[in-house]
C-alpha cells in the first residue's frame, strides 16, 4: 500500500466531497448567508440551490479537475523503491481520471508493460535514470528458429538473462519458437541495444507477412527495451499489426523458480 499513498488519499478525498451534501446542509447555509447580507454569485447559488445529487456532482467535477492539474506533471510509479504491481483497472483510472501524464516502468511486471504500452494507457513512459543504462553498439543478436511455420509463434526475448526451453511452459511446444537473445545476456547490467530492439521488430515483422496471427512472447526484457519493442513492432494502427498477443510471466526471483507461467496476460 505505502506506493499508492498519493493515489488513495485522491480517492478517499473524492469520496467525502461526493457525499459533502449529504452530511451538510449547503442550502440552508447559503440561505443564511444571503440573509446576513453576503453576496453570493449566481454560479455558486444555481448548483448549491438545486439539491444534493447536482451539487455532489459539481463538487467532483471541481475536485477532479483540481486533482488531474496537481498530477499532469507527476511520475507515476515514483513513489520510492517498490515492486509496482497493480491491476491494469488502478493504472487506467489514475491516468484517465486522475490525470497522470507521465508512468514509470521501472518494477513494473513486463507483461504489465506490454499492456500499458500497447494500449497507450499513459501519455509518456520512462525507464529510469538513463546513467543506469550501458549503450552498446553493432551488437552480435542471436536469432534462430525450430519447427515450421505456425500460425501460432513462441517469440523469446532473451535479454536481461538467457532463456532455455525448458523454462517455457509445455502448452507451446507445438508452436514454432522464435528466440532472439543478445551476446551479453546474463552479465548483471542493463544494456540498450539497438541492435537488439531492431532484430525484434524484424522478425515480428517477417511473423506476420508469413501469416502469423498470434504470439506467445518470453521476455526477459528491460523497461528500455520494451518501450522500443513495442512503439516499432506493435503499434502500426491496425496495420501489419499481429492480432492476438500473450505475454507469459515469471515468478518473483526470490521464489527461485524462474520457469514460465502456464498462464499468460492477454495483451489484445
Amino acid at each position: 500500500m505505502k506506493n499508492k499513498k498519493r493515489e488513495i488519499w485522491q480517492v478517499i478525498l473524492l469520496i467525502v466531497v461526493a457525499v459533502l451534501p449529504w452530511l451538510i446542509d449547503f442550502p440552508g447555509l447559503l440561505t443564511r448567508a444571503i440573509a446576513d447580507g453576503v453576496d453570493v454569485e449566481l454560479k455558486y447559488y444555481i448548483p448549491i440551490m438545486a439539491g444534493k445529487v447536482v451539487s455532489s456532482v459539481v463538487l467532483v467535477l471541481a475536485y477532479v479537475y483540481i486533482v488531474r492539474k496537481s498530477n499532469k506533471e507527476y511520475t507515476f510509479n515514483e513513489a520510492g523503491n517498490y515492486y509496482y504491481n497493480h491491476s491494469y483497472e488502478w493504472y487506467w483510472i489514475c491516468s484517465k481520471i486522475f490525470g497522470y501524464k507521465k508512468c514509470s516502468l521501472v518494477r513494473v511486471p513486463i507483461p504489465m508493460q506490454f499492456k500499458l504500452l500497447i494500449n497507450q494507457v499513459f501519455r509518456e513512459y520512462t525507464f529510469g535514470n538513463d546513467n543506469n543504462y550501458v549503450r552498446i553498439a553493432n551488437e552480435e543478436i542471436s536469432v534462430a528458429t525450430d519447427k515450421e511455420k505456425t500460425k501460432t509463434v513462441n517469440l523469446v526475448l532473451a535479454d536481461t538473462y538467457p532463456i532455455s526451453n525448458n523454462l517455457l511452459p509445455g502448452i507451446v511446444n507445438e508452436y514454432m519458437t522464435v528466440r532472439i537473445s543478445r551476446e551479453h545476456t546474463g552479465d548483471g547490467s542493463r544494456y540498450i541495444s539497438e541492435a537488439f530492439c531492431n532484430e525484434v521488430q524484424r522478425a515480428v515483422q517477417q511473423l506476420h507477412q508469413s501469416g502469423c496471427d498470434t504470439l506467445n512472447i518470453f521476455p526477459t526484457t528491460n523497461a528500455a527495451h520494451n518501450i522500443r519493442i513495442v512503439q516499432n513492432s506493435f503499434m502500426h494502427g491496425g496495420r501489419g499489426d499481429i492480432k492476438h498477443i500473450y505475454v507469459y510471466t515469471q515468478p518473483h526471483s526470490s521464489e527461485g523458480d524462474w520457469r514460465f507461467s502456464d498462464k499468460a496476460v492477454i495483451i489484445r
